[in-house]
């Protein structure tokens, strides 16, 4: 795998679109969904995805085509989460 290198502002921007996936993990989001609860452009958006699903921070729900962070990404900021006495 290539390594993709990021600025500061990239990141950000890329944790935007990923806190923007944490709040329906069972239905998830449509590109436009995303687009629209970031202000980002759908390409951009596309381009998030793609880099989030590479490392595992993000799946495509099968049965609908829609965008989701992955089981294992959320099992760990739950993990996280507890460990640092948050409960959840």
């Amino acid at each position: 795998m290539s390594k993709t290198r990021i600025d500061q502002r990239q990141g950000a921007n890329l944790l935007k679109t990923l806190d923007a996936m944490t709040g329906d993990f069972a239905n998830g989001y449509t590109v436009q969904d995303l687009a629209d609860k970031t202000g980002f452009k759908p390409r951009t958006i596309k381009k998030h995805l793609a880099l989030l699903q590479s490392v595992s921070h993000a799946e495509i729900i099968p049965e609908t085509g829609r965008h989701r962070i992955s089981e294992s990404f959320a099992r760990a900021m739950v993990q996280a989460a507890r460990a640092r006495g948050i409960a959840i």
